[in-house]
């Protein structure tokens, strides 16, 4: 038994596969957990107001965004 357990860990290999997907990147959701809308618009300035961890959020959006740009266009001159 000893014998058969310790050639079927020995034969036991891994297979990598390639993802040659490009990583899906969303925009950032503009409604909280509660589903209210974190946009804000104040009438007496007639303005919208968006809290600042959103326009984190859209900031890092836009860079990762950008870079999975860079890297298809990498993959594509390379091909």
């Amino acid at each position: 038994m000893s014998a058969i357990l310790i050639l079927w860990l020995t034969s036991c290999t891994t297979t990598q596969t390639k993802n040659n997907t490009a990583p899906k990147i969303t925009p950032p959701d503009p409604y909280t957990a509660d589903g209210e809308l974190v946009w804000k618009y104040d009438k007496e300035t007639d303005s919208v107001i968006v809290p600042y961890w959103y326009w984190e959020k859209i900031y890092d959006y836009i860079v990762n965004t950008q870079a999975a740009q860079e890297v298809a266009n990498t993959k594509a001159q390379n091909k």
